[in-house]
């Protein structure tokens, strides 16, 4: 747990420079995420080696992509489209 804040911190700072150059370059943020994830983690660089600290960076980055794209969803839309949500759901 001692390596978590510091395999955190420097995940959050990689990120945020993949993402600056994401952005001039008109890329989506999610794809630099990733890259930066991969990079950062044992098959890339190898600075995050600790797979606990993967683990818990893992599963914060899931919540936060998943908290993004609820932000994102305009519930007009899924009111407009709730019969066909009704009848996909379940059949999924």
């Amino acid at each position: 747990m001692h390596e978590l804040i510091p395999d955190i911190t420097l995940c959050i700072l990689f990120a945020w420079g993949i993402g600056l150059l994401a952005h001039f370059s008109r890329q989506p943020l999610i794809l630099a995420y990733l890259i930066a994830g991969f990079f950062i983690g044992p098959f890339g660089i190898g600075w995050v080696k600790s797979q606990e600290s993967i683990s818990v960076i893992s599963e914060l980055g899931l919540i936060f992509m998943l908290f993004m794209i609820g932000l994102e969803i305009d519930l007009k839309k899924i009111i407009r489209a709730g019969k066909v949500i009704l009848f996909a759901a379940p059949a999924s």
